[in-house]
């Protein structure tokens, strides 16, 4: 034998057991002479596309199987390999794995039935001792084996062969002398394989962690599973014939089967066909509809009032695009486009302007599938559909998220339930999660694993390698090398780390086939409740030729028609016209002017505090600036400058230099800066007379980095430029500009799309901030961003109003100036629990929490929620006039009481009874109120902070704020930034996070993440200031001392913090004194008892202690021997207003500070 093929090989898409990464595994199979491998992942064929390319590409054979498992009775599930033999074959196996996972009695397992009918074209290998007839002759049933063996192979009659594997098993001997009396009995063929997990042997330590880690073991201990030996990895021929020299036919089988499967994935151009009552074919509908649209546009537009030579622009242009459209064979694509959006227009379903290429085809604009005019932004139809460039045409439609499904399920009815899927898509290990997850497995300390992920950088939206962040981060570097446990994590964690570790689904991809979906490619779900997804991913998907649409469900969209409902409703109640996104004034000054005042939060792709402070340096004056920041504001124009020179232009504090008058032409908009890949493509034409489709060409080259091509087409650029009288080092040198830019430049339309929505939203923002603030929040699960969001609306004057049991629908509501919580911000309440609520007060508003919890049906099972409600403030609005610190404390000393009292009148309505007193239900709901001390501010505070993850009666500093305008030169957290610069101030805030890092250059800096009651700042101790030990405790109140820095060049601020501080250190280091009131003179002597019993325990050299005494209708001051001066914390004067009063009890500072 000369080489070998490998007939049993999971690759890493079996995402359980196997390491094997596709691309090594090729490189491999060609270094040890093995012709031909097939793939025969666990139950699926999730990379059979990319196996087919790489193989191919290393001259490599591939093989397309799957490893199944085929049910007999109601326990078992035996292993059967299949392999295509031919297109037949990959048919079938397309078809089994469908059924696998579509029609099933099992979740990824079929039935011999299924089989049976789908075995041509099909060759099956036993599965050696995991398989039916492996599994009988272990069961010493070796007449049900041969039984088994013979029902095989008249199913598949010489396709079927008995599987051999020597991967260290102790059954597998046994097992193979009797496959091979069997085999001479029956006259059934033998077949080696190997059943392969990882490439080398020495892989089987990342196999492990792989196995440890998907099946939630510990590595190491000697108590997992062992699902594969450490002889499962890719033999070499001299190997496998060792192996099996004892049986030489079997290894020549494997090598017979490769040659008898030849099969190829085929690609092509699969387009679903336009369903419609008209009549025509697709390029006839698509010229008709077009050109009915544009004719209603002209006559029901403001555009009406058009120069008709305009209108001759819009119909030159909509021919010219039709005509491309036809003859690339996409004319049913935009059909099908424009019907589903505009079914969902028609559904009330909110759709998004439009982005992406798509944006740029006035046929897109006319048929409705986007609202942007592409002739009035000046966009390129070749950006999206190039006879010169030949790619499909992608549109991104954006759906409200909460009804994107129904969008789909539209889909799904039209053209069939078997035609249509959403695409899965894969998650692999990043470095982070790697590591997390190997500490995991080995069982190391979470707070270790976190230590060390915290360590890695994250480089734009992901986690560097490991091993770059070893080598960048130091300390992460000197941990590795001094910490055993350290090294064994990062170590596990690069074995596994960019394998995939699960799957998932594309946000918005989905395919319509022309017909059955599984004829192109086998679906998957991923539960008996889930949708259905196709096993090829979005690129594998778009290389195989089926037409992905990207239908996705954008929060922002259902912001904008969640506040627009709210506007709306108060506008028709004012008798004036509905507002609607597209109809909004697109060129108000009071909008930019909020922007360049950086009043970002919540603006749509405005908001991060790098965008924000560009907007503010840009200031935008119209929408242009808006979608040239959009453009900008990315990695490769922020790193070379270009953004800062954009803005330095705009605001004439930099010279605009043209290097032709055609040059000044094209960029006159944009200060003789490249800022689109459509400018790129302008000077191609303007320039050197390229035709658009190859100045779309020369863009893409130039993006793609393609060489070859741009070698290619530079002569031409020179010598068309030369033509239009540019001199040739001018053309050469606006040709190399053009070359580095255009590697990261960006998608006009695109832009334009997403200014628009910025813009939408800055709007609302500024005109309704009750609505659309209530809109955001409404939208929003992390409690952090919607804490933020109503510390906004308390910035803008908006009144924040806690929830309600008589007032509150589930989502937040905004109406003027004010903003109700919703149920849904309640911690521990059920949709269905709130609704109860809702339905229930519809008879009434709620009299007491009696009334509450008989009329919504809230039993002692309810008691956390009741709990909940109270610490929340929703039962605030009863008894109004009592103070909600004595409201809240009878509310929950009555839960059990009233709870209770409903469950028993239940039961007497139930059994007609009285109760066991013979009490009428008359004043039933009359629960007695207990006699109760009102909570304290901080405790109620406390306790409706955790349960809505913000604060609506008030702020835990504002106990702080007499002490705190003695101690803090500025008092309000989110305008530190406003300060004069260069001058050392204070502030406090109370502290939510803190935490030690290290920057790249290998110094400590500590993050304190600290918020007041009018929003929240990162602070940042860098160097020798940053605290590494005793970091200050959520929940603490400090003192930051900062000054106000401004960067010479960029004019920036950024806030410079030297030191930070607790209250507790603050007091003890100013030597503060804590003040007691005394006035009942009748117990004197029990306060005295009781104030040094306090005292005692915290008695500290620090502060000093007076006491305030009332006598004989005076008073006098007392101040307490140093002996009884104490460390004035928190806890302390907690005490002691608990004692005397909270109002009795004060910190005081009488010496300088």
């Amino acid at each position: 034998m000369k080489s070998f093929a490998h007939l049993s090989l999971h690759t890493e898409y079996s995402i359980i057991d196997s390491v094997v990464r596709i691309d090594r595994l090729a490189e491999r199979c060609k270094a040890r002479k093995i012709f031909a491998v097939a793939l025969t992942d666990l139950t699926n064929l999730f990379a059979c596309w990319q196996f087919q390319h790489k193989l191919r590409a290393k001259g490599v054979k591939p093989i397309f199987g799957t490893d199944v498992r085929v049910l007999d009775g109601a326990k078992n599930q035996d292993r059967l390999l299949l392999l295509a033999m031919d297109q037949d074959g990959l048919r079938n196996l397309y078809k089994l794995m469908t059924i696998a996972y579509t029609k099933y009695e099992v979740h990824g397992c079929i039935t011999m039935q299924q089989l049976t009918s789908l075995a041509d074209g099909l060759i099956a290998l036993s599965g050696g001792i995991q398989g039916k007839v492996g599994r009988l002759v272990a069961n010493s049933d070796i007449k049900g084996a041969a039984q088994a063996a013979i029902e095989l192979s008249q199913i598949f009659s010489s396709r079927f062969y008995l599987e051999l594997s020597r991967t260290g098993w102790d059954q597998e001997e046994a097992y193979i002398a009797h496959a091979v009396d069997l085999a001479q009995e029956h006259r059934i063929p033998l077949v080696a394989t190997n059943d392969v997990r990882f490439v080398e042997q020495s892989d089987y330590s990342a196999h492990e962690t792989r196995y440890c880690v998907a099946h939630k073991q510990r590595i190491g201990n000697g108590t997992h599973e062992k699902y594969c030996s450490e002889q499962q990895y890719l033999r070499s021929l001299k190997e496998m014939s060792d192996l099996f020299k004892d049986l030489p036919d079997a290894l020549e089988n494997a090598n017979e089967i490769a040659k008898r499967c030849t099969v190829e994935i085929p690609s092509g151009r699969y387009l679903p066909q336009f369903r419609t009552e008209r009549k025509g074919t697709p390029e006839e509908l698509i010229d008709e509809i077009a050109h009915e649209r544009l004719n209603v546009l002209f006559e029901t537009d403001d555009v009406v009032t058009k120069q008709i030579s305009d209108r001759e622009v819009y119909v030159k242009r909509l021919q010219r695009e039709l005509e491309v459209i036809k003859q690339m064979g996409f004319a049913g694509y935009f059909l099908i486009v424009g019907d589903i959006v505009s079914w969902a227009k028609q559904q009330k379903i909110p759709v998004g302007p439009g982005r992406g290429s798509g944006a740029a085809s006035l046929v897109a604009y006319v048929l409705g599938i986007v609202d942007i005019d592409p002739i009035k932004y000046e966009l390129m139809f070749e950006r999206l559909l190039n006879p010169e460039r030949v790619s499909l045409p992608d549109f991104d439609i954006d759906f409200c998220m909460n009804r994107r499904n129904e969008v789909i399920e539209y889909v799904t009815n039209l053209y069939g339930r078997a035609s249509v899927a959403q695409i899965v898509s894969f998650n692999t290990f990043g470095s982070k999660v790697a590591v997390k997850d190997a500490a995991r497995a080995l069982g190391k300390p979470r707070g270790l694993a976190e230590k060390i992920a915290q360590l890695i950088p994250i480089r734009g939206v992901q986690p560097i390698p490991i091993a770059e962040a070893i080598a960048e981060v130091s300390e992460l570097g000197t941990m590795v090398r001094s910490d055993p446990d350290v090294e064994t994590i990062v170590r596990k964690g690069m074995e596994v780390e960019g394998l995939v570790r699960n799957r998932g689904k594309h946000a918005g991809g989905v395919v319509i086939a022309p017909d059955d979906l599984d004829q192109y490619v086998p679906i998957y779900t991923e539960t008996s409740e889930s949708e259905s997804v196709t096993q090829l991913d979005k690129k594998d998907v778009e290389e195989l030729g089926l037409v992905k649409f990207d239908f996705l469900g954008l929060k922002t969209m259902t912001v904008i028609a969640t506040a627009l409902e709210s506007i709306n409703s108060e506008r028709k109640r004012q008798k004036q016209d509905p507002l609607s996104p597209m109809a909004l004034p697109m060129d108000d000054p009071k909008v930019f002017e909020s922007l360049h005042e950086g009043e970002t939060t919540g603006i749509f792709q405005l908001e991060s505090i790098g965008m924000r402070q560009k907007v503010k340096d840009l200031n935008p004056t119209d929408l242009e600036d808006l979608i040239a920041l959009l453009a900008l504001f990315r990695p490769g124009p922020l790193d070379t400058g270009v953004t800062d020179r954009y803005i330095r232009r705009k605001n004439k504090l930099e010279d605009v230099k043209y290097l032709h008058p055609i040059h000044e032409k094209v960029l006159s908009k944009t200060f003789g800066l490249m800022v689109y890949q459509e400018d790129v493509m302008n000077l191609a034409r303007e320039l050197a007379g390229f035709s658009m489709g190859e100045a779309d060409k020369l863009r893409s080259a130039m993006g793609k980095k393609n060489e070859a091509e741009m070698l290619e087409l530079q002569p031409k650029f020179i010598e068309g430029c030369v033509q239009n009288d540019v001199r040739k080092s001018v053309a050469l040198e606006i040709y190399e500009d053009m070359r580095k830019f255009a590697r990261y430049a960006f998608n006009r339309a695109h832009t334009v799309g997403y200014a628009i929505v910025a813009y939408q939203t800055a709007y609302l923002k500024y005109y309704y901030p009750a609505e659309f603030l209530a809109a955001l929040a409404s939208c929003e699960s992390e409690r952090d961003t919607i804490k933020l969001f109503m510390d906004e609306a308390k910035r803008l004057d908006v009144k924040i109003v806690p929830p309600s049991v008589n007032e509150s629908e589930w989502n937040f509501v905004g109406h003027k100036d004010k903003i109700t919580v919703g149920f849904a911000a309640v911690r521990g309440i059920a949709r269905e629990e709130a609704q109860r609520i809702v339905d229930a007060r519809s008879t009434g508003a709620f009299t007491s929490l009696f009334d509450l919890c008989e009329r919504s049906d809230f039993h002692r099972r309810n008691r956390n929620l009741l709990v909940s409600l109270i610490h929340a403030g929703a039962l605030d609005c009863i008894e109004e006039q009592k103070p909600i610190s004595t409201k809240r404390a009878e509310f929950l000393a009555q839960v059990n009481t009233a709870t209770h009292a409903v469950e028993q009148r239940a039961e007497r309505e139930k059994q007609k009874l009285g109760d066991l007193f013979g009490a009428s239900d008359e004043g039933g709901n009359n629960v007695p109120v207990p006699d109760v001390e009102p909570i304290a501010l901080r405790k109620l505070l406390f306790d409706e902070g955790k349960t809505l993850g913000f604060y609506v009666s008030g702020h835990p500093i504002e106990e702080y704020r007499p002490e705190l305008q003695k101690l803090c030169s500025h008092h309000n957290l989110t305008t530190i930034d406003k300060v004069s610069p260069d001058q050392t101030r204070t502030v406090a805030g109370m502290v939510k996070d803190a935490r030690v890092s290290e920057t790249r250059s290998g110094k400590k800096v500590t993050r304190v993440q600290v918020e007041d009651e009018h929003g929240s700042k990162e602070l940042s101790l860098f160097a020798e200031n940053a605290m590494t030990r005793d970091l200050p405790k959520a929940g603490e109140i400090v003192v930051a001392y900062f000054s106000v820095k401004v960067e010479r060049k960029t004019k920036d601020k950024r806030i410079q913090t030297t030191k930070i501080a607790t209250i507790s250190k603050i007091r003890n280091e100013n030597h503060a004194t804590v003040e007691i009131d005394m006035q009942d003179q009748n117990e004197k002597s029990d306060l005295v008892r009781v104030l040094l019993d306090t005292l005692r325990a915290w008695r500290a050299n620090e502060c000093s202690v007076r006491v305030n005494c009332a006598i004989d209708g005076g008073s006098t001051q007392l101040e307490l021997s140093p002996e009884w001066n104490v460390c004035a914390t928190p806890e302390l004067m907690d005490e002691l207003k608990n004692q005397f009063g909270s109002d009795s009890v004060r910190v005081a500072y009488y010496h300088d500070l």
